[in-house]
């Protein structure tokens, strides 16, 4: 498995029922915030983004968490939904700065330490990221999930 698709959400259910009463259902939504961004294409964020310190209403400088579901008929009475998430710029981020930490300290010559200190702060700082952001993610497919008994 390649490091982009673990960096990503991707999580399939069934729904029973119409496409028209499944998008009743997620725009009626109050939590997550559900709005439309295609033809069978919707964007969830929650109200309160921890990762990121988002709150609704609040002049946005980040994203915030944000879970992208696709709705795909199988037949009239069944509709797949497919919840999908993109790899955060931080995950990007963190290793770019490594990267040039780890370069500054080679060039100086700094002790064994930091070659033993850097990766674990590499490693704990992208763990940090993934795990409060992942969590988030899931929890907004979850309040989704749980409201329309997804299968």
């Amino acid at each position: 498995m390649s490091l982009i698709k673990k960096l990503r959400l991707n999580e399939e259910y069934v729904f029973s029922g119409t496409a028209q009463d499944l998008e009743q259902f997620l725009l009626s939504s109050k939590e997550p915030q559900v709005r439309k961004i295609g033809r069978q294409l919707y964007s969830l964020t929650p109200c309160f983004s921890m990762g990121t310190l988002v709150v609704t209403g609040m002049t946005r400088q980040a994203t915030g968490i944000s879970v992208t579901a696709s709705v795909a008929e199988i037949n009239k009475d069944y509709q797949q939904v497919q919840f999908k998430t993109t790899p955060r710029i931080e995950h990007f981020f963190i290793g770019i700065i490594f990267l040039i930490i780890t370069v500054i300290v080679i060039v100086q010559g700094e002790s064994l330490w930091f070659y033993l200190f850097l990766p674990g702060l590499w490693v704990v700082a992208h763990l940090w990221f993934h795990t409060i952001y992942r969590a988030q993610e899931e929890e907004v497919v979850d309040m989704i999930v749980r409201r329309l008994r997804l299968i």
